[in-house]
């Protein structure tokens, strides 16, 4: 009798459908990995639309006050030489 057991496998789907070659990543390939990606992300718990839009919220948000910065220095009086 054996009291060994097997290691469970830790490559995901994606990895083993990868080629062994470090060339790019065809369509497929990409569509499976973001896919397993998000189907982690659920089983963690995580909401990864919600996530994403509060990036690009927070993104978003320092554009426009870098933008509104700059446009507040332009108002200051420029020296005459």
């Amino acid at each position: 009798m054996k009291d060994e057991k097997e290691p469970k496998e830790s490559r995901t789907v994606a990895e083993k459908e990868a080629p062994d070659e470090d060339g790019p990543l065809t369509k497929e390939m990409f569509t499976a990995q973001l896919h397993e990606l998000t189907e982690r992300a659920r089983a963690a718990g995580l909401n990864p639309i919600r996530l994403l839009v509060q990036a690009y919220r927070k993104q978003g948000a320092v554009i426009f006050k870098s933008l509104l910065d700059s446009l507040g220095n332009e108002d200051s009086p420029k020296k005459k030489g």
